[in-house]
Protein backbone atom coordinates (compact mmCIF):
# COMPACT_ATOMS: atom_id res chain seq x y z
CA UNK A 1 0.00 0.00 0.00
CA UNK A 2 1.22 3.66 -1.04
CA UNK A 3 2.13 5.95 1.84
CA UNK A 4 0.84 8.91 -0.65
CA UNK A 5 -2.36 7.96 -1.59
CA UNK A 6 -2.93 6.94 1.91
CA UNK A 7 -2.55 10.31 3.47
CA UNK A 8 -4.48 12.07 0.40
CA UNK A 9 -7.16 9.77 1.38
CA UNK A 10 -7.17 10.44 4.85
CA UNK A 11 -6.84 14.34 4.18
CA UNK A 12 -9.74 14.66 2.30
CA UNK A 13 -11.91 12.79 4.60
CA UNK A 14 -10.42 15.03 7.39
CA UNK A 15 -12.42 17.59 4.58
CA UNK A 16 -15.40 15.52 3.92
CA UNK A 17 -18.88 16.68 3.96
CA UNK A 18 -22.20 16.62 1.92
CA UNK A 19 -23.26 18.95 -0.80
CA UNK A 20 -24.86 21.83 -0.29
CA UNK A 21 -25.52 24.63 -1.59
CA UNK A 22 -25.19 28.88 -1.05
CA UNK A 23 -26.40 31.32 -2.94
CA UNK A 24 -24.19 32.62 -5.46
CA UNK A 25 -21.34 29.70 -4.57
CA UNK A 26 -21.17 26.25 -5.36
CA UNK A 27 -21.56 22.97 -4.39
CA UNK A 28 -19.78 22.18 -1.48
CA UNK A 29 -18.32 18.66 -2.77
CA UNK A 30 -14.30 18.37 -2.41
CA UNK A 31 -12.39 18.71 -5.44
CA UNK A 32 -8.75 16.94 -5.07
CA UNK A 33 -6.40 18.55 -7.18
CA UNK A 34 -5.24 22.92 -7.60
CA UNK A 35 -7.26 24.44 -10.54
CA UNK A 36 -5.52 24.26 -13.89
CA UNK A 37 -5.16 27.06 -16.76
CA UNK A 38 -4.46 24.69 -19.22
CA UNK A 39 -7.33 26.30 -21.66
CA UNK A 40 -8.58 29.06 -20.00
CA UNK A 41 -8.98 32.42 -21.69
CA UNK A 42 -8.40 35.79 -22.17
CA UNK A 43 -11.61 37.58 -21.93
CA UNK A 44 -9.85 40.61 -22.63
CA UNK A 45 -8.13 40.00 -25.92
CA UNK A 46 -11.37 38.01 -27.28
CA UNK A 47 -14.64 39.71 -26.29
CA UNK A 48 -17.56 37.60 -27.18
CA UNK A 49 -19.77 38.67 -29.83
CA UNK A 50 -23.86 39.40 -29.32
CA UNK A 51 -25.29 35.96 -28.81
CA UNK A 52 -28.11 35.64 -31.31
CA UNK A 53 -30.85 33.07 -29.99
CA UNK A 54 -34.08 31.21 -31.52
CA UNK A 55 -36.97 34.24 -30.45
CA UNK A 56 -38.28 31.08 -28.27
CA UNK A 57 -35.30 32.16 -26.06
CA UNK A 58 -34.56 35.46 -26.23
CA UNK A 59 -37.15 36.74 -24.36
CA UNK A 60 -35.67 35.40 -21.26
CA UNK A 61 -32.43 37.08 -21.91
CA UNK A 62 -31.94 40.63 -20.49
CA UNK A 63 -30.50 44.19 -22.02
CA UNK A 64 -27.79 43.61 -19.71
CA UNK A 65 -26.74 40.07 -20.71
CA UNK A 66 -26.51 40.94 -24.44
CA UNK A 67 -23.99 43.89 -24.22
CA UNK A 68 -21.55 41.91 -21.61
CA UNK A 69 -18.68 40.51 -22.67
CA UNK A 70 -18.99 37.31 -20.24
CA UNK A 71 -17.56 34.14 -21.29
CA UNK A 72 -20.88 32.01 -22.64
CA UNK A 73 -20.42 28.65 -21.93
CA UNK A 74 -23.11 26.44 -23.94
CA UNK A 75 -24.99 23.39 -22.97
CA UNK A 76 -26.35 21.91 -26.22
CA UNK A 77 -28.28 19.02 -25.96
CA UNK A 78 -30.40 16.70 -28.55
CA UNK A 79 -33.50 18.18 -27.47
CA UNK A 80 -35.68 15.11 -27.54
CA UNK A 81 -35.24 11.89 -24.92
CA UNK A 82 -34.30 12.66 -21.50
CA UNK A 83 -30.78 13.09 -19.61
CA UNK A 84 -29.25 10.05 -17.44
CA UNK A 85 -30.30 11.49 -14.19
CA UNK A 86 -33.97 11.80 -15.66
CA UNK A 87 -33.89 8.48 -15.89
CA UNK A 88 -33.57 6.79 -12.22
CA UNK A 89 -36.89 6.62 -11.06
CA UNK A 90 -37.86 9.11 -8.16
CA UNK A 91 -40.60 10.02 -6.29
CA UNK A 92 -41.75 12.64 -9.00
CA UNK A 93 -41.26 10.23 -11.25
CA UNK A 94 -43.77 7.75 -9.04
CA UNK A 95 -46.51 10.27 -8.53
CA UNK A 96 -46.72 11.80 -12.44
CA UNK A 97 -45.65 8.63 -14.11
CA UNK A 98 -43.07 11.00 -16.61
CA UNK A 99 -40.06 12.13 -16.83
CA UNK A 100 -38.57 15.67 -17.64
CA UNK A 101 -37.25 15.55 -20.91
CA UNK A 102 -34.07 17.13 -22.62
CA UNK A 103 -35.58 20.56 -22.97
CA UNK A 104 -36.70 21.13 -19.41
CA UNK A 105 -33.90 19.22 -17.27
CA UNK A 106 -31.41 22.02 -19.66
CA UNK A 107 -33.60 24.62 -18.33
CA UNK A 108 -32.94 23.93 -14.64
CA UNK A 109 -29.49 22.86 -14.99
CA UNK A 110 -28.87 26.69 -16.46
CA UNK A 111 -31.03 28.04 -13.39
CA UNK A 112 -28.96 26.06 -11.34
CA UNK A 113 -25.78 26.52 -12.65
CA UNK A 114 -26.60 30.18 -13.12
CA UNK A 115 -27.55 30.38 -9.41
CA UNK A 116 -24.21 28.92 -8.51
CA UNK A 117 -22.01 31.61 -10.45
CA UNK A 118 -23.14 34.23 -8.77
CA UNK A 119 -21.39 37.53 -9.89
CA UNK A 120 -18.42 35.63 -12.20
CA UNK A 121 -18.23 36.76 -15.62
CA UNK A 122 -19.58 33.51 -17.47
CA UNK A 123 -23.03 33.09 -18.74
CA UNK A 124 -24.29 29.54 -18.93
CA UNK A 125 -26.80 28.66 -21.11
CA UNK A 126 -28.64 25.72 -23.11
CA UNK A 127 -29.84 25.31 -26.78
CA UNK A 128 -30.79 22.15 -28.76
CA UNK A 129 -29.07 21.09 -32.02
CA UNK A 130 -32.19 22.45 -33.65
CA UNK A 131 -31.99 25.67 -31.98
CA UNK A 132 -28.31 26.42 -32.59
CA UNK A 133 -29.10 25.82 -36.02
CA UNK A 134 -31.59 28.50 -36.18
CA UNK A 135 -29.49 30.78 -34.41
CA UNK A 136 -27.31 33.51 -36.21
CA UNK A 137 -24.46 32.52 -37.95
CA UNK A 138 -22.20 34.76 -35.83
CA UNK A 139 -23.13 33.19 -32.85
CA UNK A 140 -19.95 32.60 -30.68
CA UNK A 141 -19.09 30.83 -27.76
CA UNK A 142 -15.82 30.32 -25.34
CA UNK A 143 -16.74 26.42 -24.37
CA UNK A 144 -19.69 24.13 -26.03
CA UNK A 145 -20.40 21.10 -23.98
CA UNK A 146 -22.35 18.37 -25.76
CA UNK A 147 -24.37 16.09 -24.18
CA UNK A 148 -26.37 12.85 -25.34
CA UNK A 149 -25.42 13.87 -29.38
CA UNK A 150 -25.97 10.11 -30.67
CA UNK A 151 -27.39 11.28 -33.82
CA UNK A 152 -25.43 13.97 -37.13
CA UNK A 153 -27.19 17.45 -36.93
CA UNK A 154 -29.56 17.95 -39.53
CA UNK A 155 -28.16 17.77 -43.35
CA UNK A 156 -29.47 21.43 -43.54
CA UNK A 157 -27.58 22.67 -41.45
CA UNK A 158 -24.35 21.23 -41.09
CA UNK A 159 -22.08 23.53 -42.89
CA UNK A 160 -23.28 26.24 -40.28
CA UNK A 161 -22.99 24.08 -37.22
CA UNK A 162 -19.18 22.83 -38.72
CA UNK A 163 -18.65 27.39 -38.92
CA UNK A 164 -19.49 27.54 -35.36
CA UNK A 165 -18.13 24.43 -33.83
CA UNK A 166 -14.42 26.11 -35.66
CA UNK A 167 -14.84 29.25 -33.77
CA UNK A 168 -15.54 28.30 -30.51
CA UNK A 169 -12.10 27.72 -28.66
CA UNK A 170 -12.90 24.21 -26.92
CA UNK A 171 -15.93 21.34 -27.34
CA UNK A 172 -16.24 18.27 -25.48
CA UNK A 173 -19.10 15.93 -26.24
CA UNK A 174 -19.92 13.32 -23.73
CA UNK A 175 -23.55 11.15 -22.71
CA UNK A 176 -25.42 11.42 -19.90
CA UNK A 177 -24.97 7.55 -19.42
CA UNK A 178 -22.50 4.56 -19.68
CA UNK A 179 -25.52 3.07 -21.67
CA UNK A 180 -25.21 6.27 -24.49
CA UNK A 181 -22.51 6.86 -27.29
CA UNK A 182 -21.96 9.99 -29.07
CA UNK A 183 -22.32 10.17 -32.65
CA UNK A 184 -19.01 10.61 -34.45
CA UNK A 185 -19.50 13.75 -36.37
CA UNK A 186 -19.80 15.15 -32.68
CA UNK A 187 -16.85 13.51 -31.18
CA UNK A 188 -14.62 13.98 -33.76
CA UNK A 189 -15.40 17.85 -33.03
CA UNK A 190 -13.70 17.52 -29.70
CA UNK A 191 -10.68 20.13 -28.61
CA UNK A 192 -9.33 20.41 -25.76
CA UNK A 193 -6.11 22.53 -25.83
CA UNK A 194 -5.88 21.13 -29.18
CA UNK A 195 -5.91 17.67 -28.52
CA UNK A 196 -8.70 15.29 -30.00
CA UNK A 197 -11.47 12.87 -28.05
CA UNK A 198 -9.59 9.72 -28.64
CA UNK A 199 -6.10 11.23 -26.69
CA UNK A 200 -8.26 12.40 -24.03
CA UNK A 201 -10.12 9.31 -23.42
CA UNK A 202 -7.12 7.08 -23.67
CA UNK A 203 -4.58 9.08 -21.51
CA UNK A 204 -2.59 5.95 -21.56
CA UNK A 205 -1.02 3.93 -18.38
CA UNK A 206 -0.97 5.95 -15.33
CA UNK A 207 -2.24 8.61 -17.46
CA UNK A 208 1.72 8.37 -18.71
CA UNK A 209 0.80 9.27 -22.44
CA UNK A 210 -1.10 12.45 -21.47
CA UNK A 211 1.12 13.64 -18.71
CA UNK A 212 4.08 13.52 -21.82
CA UNK A 213 1.93 14.89 -24.58
CA UNK A 214 1.22 17.89 -22.17
CA UNK A 215 -2.46 17.41 -22.03
CA UNK A 216 -2.39 16.13 -18.66
CA UNK A 217 -4.80 18.24 -17.08
CA UNK A 218 -7.56 18.32 -20.08
CA UNK A 219 -7.59 14.73 -20.11
CA UNK A 220 -8.33 14.80 -15.94
CA UNK A 221 -10.88 17.34 -16.48
CA UNK A 222 -12.70 15.25 -19.31
CA UNK A 223 -12.98 12.18 -17.10
CA UNK A 224 -13.97 13.90 -13.84
CA UNK A 225 -16.88 15.68 -15.98
CA UNK A 226 -17.96 11.96 -17.23
CA UNK A 227 -17.99 10.84 -14.41
CA UNK A 228 -19.79 12.84 -13.12
CA UNK A 229 -22.02 12.89 -15.46
CA UNK A 230 -22.71 8.49 -15.46
CA UNK A 231 -23.56 9.12 -11.73
CA UNK A 232 -27.06 9.79 -13.45
CA UNK A 233 -27.98 12.81 -10.23
CA UNK A 234 -29.26 16.08 -11.18
CA UNK A 235 -26.62 17.62 -8.12
CA UNK A 236 -23.88 16.13 -9.81
CA UNK A 237 -24.46 17.30 -13.91
CA UNK A 238 -24.66 20.55 -11.90
CA UNK A 239 -21.23 20.00 -10.55
CA UNK A 240 -19.48 18.55 -13.66
CA UNK A 241 -20.29 21.97 -15.32
CA UNK A 242 -18.95 24.32 -12.10
CA UNK A 243 -15.83 21.69 -12.35
CA UNK A 244 -15.70 22.30 -16.00
CA UNK A 245 -16.05 26.35 -15.78
CA UNK A 246 -13.83 26.08 -13.53
CA UNK A 247 -10.91 24.51 -15.15
CA UNK A 248 -11.34 25.54 -18.45
CA UNK A 249 -12.82 28.91 -18.61
CA UNK A 250 -12.36 30.99 -15.58
CA UNK A 251 -11.68 29.48 -12.19
CA UNK A 252 -14.29 30.08 -9.69
CA UNK A 253 -13.21 31.26 -6.25
CA UNK A 254 -15.80 29.59 -4.47
CA UNK A 255 -14.71 26.38 -5.98
CA UNK A 256 -11.08 27.47 -4.98
CA UNK A 257 -12.21 28.17 -1.50
CA UNK A 258 -13.49 25.15 -0.84
CA UNK A 259 -10.59 22.92 -2.37
CA UNK A 260 -8.44 21.22 -0.17
CA UNK A 261 -4.81 20.96 -1.94
CA UNK A 262 -2.62 18.44 0.27
CA UNK A 263 1.06 19.70 0.42
CA UNK A 264 4.25 18.34 2.06
CA UNK A 265 4.60 20.54 4.29
CA UNK A 266 0.33 20.76 5.50
CA UNK A 267 0.89 16.70 5.88
CA UNK A 268 3.99 17.20 7.79
CA UNK A 269 2.09 19.21 10.23
CA UNK A 270 -0.47 17.25 10.68
CA UNK A 271 1.28 14.04 11.26
CA UNK A 272 2.95 16.58 13.92
CA UNK A 273 -0.03 17.64 15.47
CA UNK A 274 -1.73 14.35 15.44
CA UNK A 275 0.57 11.67 15.65
CA UNK A 276 -0.89 9.25 18.22
CA UNK A 277 -4.24 9.12 15.23
CA UNK A 278 -1.78 8.39 12.48
CA UNK A 279 0.06 5.96 14.43
CA UNK A 280 -2.90 3.60 15.74
CA UNK A 281 -4.87 3.91 11.93
CA UNK A 282 -1.11 3.09 10.38
CA UNK A 283 -0.96 -0.06 12.63
CA UNK A 284 -4.12 -1.70 12.23
CA UNK A 285 -5.31 -3.15 9.05
CA UNK A 286 -9.27 -2.04 9.25
CA UNK A 287 -7.99 1.55 9.33
CA UNK A 288 -5.79 1.46 6.43
CA UNK A 289 -8.51 -0.57 4.72
CA UNK A 290 -10.65 2.58 4.89
CA UNK A 291 -7.86 4.89 3.40
CA UNK A 292 -7.06 2.72 0.94
CA UNK A 293 -10.86 2.16 0.22
CA UNK A 294 -11.08 6.45 0.14
CA UNK A 295 -8.33 6.70 -2.66
CA UNK A 296 -10.01 4.73 -4.93
CA UNK A 297 -13.35 7.06 -4.63
CA UNK A 298 -13.38 9.10 -8.11
CA UNK A 299 -14.16 12.87 -7.81
CA UNK A 300 -16.77 14.31 -4.87
CA UNK A 301 -18.20 10.63 -4.63
CA UNK A 302 -20.04 11.06 -1.71
CA UNK A 303 -21.85 8.01 -2.10
CA UNK A 304 -18.29 5.81 -2.38
CA UNK A 305 -16.69 7.92 0.53
CA UNK A 306 -19.52 7.09 2.70
CA UNK A 307 -19.15 2.90 1.81
CA UNK A 308 -15.70 2.79 2.51
CA UNK A 309 -16.35 4.82 6.01
CA UNK A 310 -19.20 2.65 6.82
CA UNK A 311 -17.67 -0.84 5.37
CA UNK A 312 -14.21 -0.43 7.69
CA UNK A 313 -15.45 1.89 10.60
CA UNK A 314 -13.39 1.51 13.41
CA UNK A 315 -12.17 3.89 16.40
CA UNK A 316 -8.88 4.23 14.67
CA UNK A 317 -10.14 5.62 11.94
Amino acid sequence: LGVAPVLLALWSSISFCSPKLQPGGTAQHVVGTAPSSWSRSSRSSRPMSLLALPTTQEDDISAASRETDAAVVLLLHPGTGSPGFAEVPHMGSALTATSPGWAESAEQLVKRVTWDLGNEAVEFRSMSVKELCQADSSVRFEFILGVDLVEEPPQECAAAMQQILSRTPSRMFITSSKARTTCSFWSSKTSLSGVGDEELSNPGFMGLQAALGGYQEAAKMRNDVVDLWHRRTAEEAVYAILVLIDSAVTGLPAMEAQRPVPTSETIGRAIDRCQDAFRNCFTQPRCLQSLACLSQCGLADQSCSYRCIVSYQSQAF
